[in-house]
């Protein structure tokens, strides 16, 4: 009885210990910050505690400026972010020194996903292939909303690409 009761306390001390590791490796990193502007669709800067960052949302890709659409997502972020506090978890640095991290509203919205379903931007399928995000892009793309409301909606990657080629052959 008593070799039974140690090895209960035993197996039950390593699933502790066990599930212990794995909340612990999945604890979420995020960080409260104010968003001071919006660039575009997808490039905020925020503000915590006086210092400022710049942060590309992670995941999607959204219209330049200059691009059908792509005053429009700048807008739709602003109303969904600008002046509040959000919740910032890191994920990367792109080449240009910004943050690459998934936002969340004070309530948890998904800002990335929430552009995405809103036709506001495409999932950059470059460096996600995220579910969610996948078929938040069908959904619009099928009720032909945002970008999607054009026939052929020309995706930032393509548009960034043939300006820097006619900026090359001046």
């Amino acid at each position: 009885m008593v070799l039974k009761m140690t090895l209960q306390q035993n197996i039950i001390s390593i699933l502790i210990l066990f599930f212990s590791i794995i909340l612990y490796s999945h604890a979420d990193d995020s960080y409260r910050a104010t968003v001071i502007d919006v660039h575009d669709g997808d490039t905020i800067t925020i503000d915590v505690n006086g210092k400022q960052s710049k942060v590309r949302l992670s995941k999607i890709d959204a219209p330049e400026l200059k691009q059908d659409v792509g005053v429009s997502s700048q807008r739709f972020l602003s109303k969904l972010i600008l002046g509040k506090s959000v919740w910032i978890n890191e994920e990367n640095t792109d080449i240009h020194g910004r943050i690459l991290a998934s936002i969340k509203t004070s309530r948890g919205l998904d800002v990335g996903l929430e552009q995405v379903k809103k036709g506001f931007a495409w999932v950059y399928r470059r460096y996600s292939r995220d579910p969610l995000f996948v078929d938040a892009e069908d959904s619009a793309q099928a009720r032909r909303i945002g970008l999607w409301s054009n026939d052929k909606p020309i995706p930032p990657w393509e548009f960034r690409n043939k300006v820097n080629n006619s900026i090359k052959k001046e």
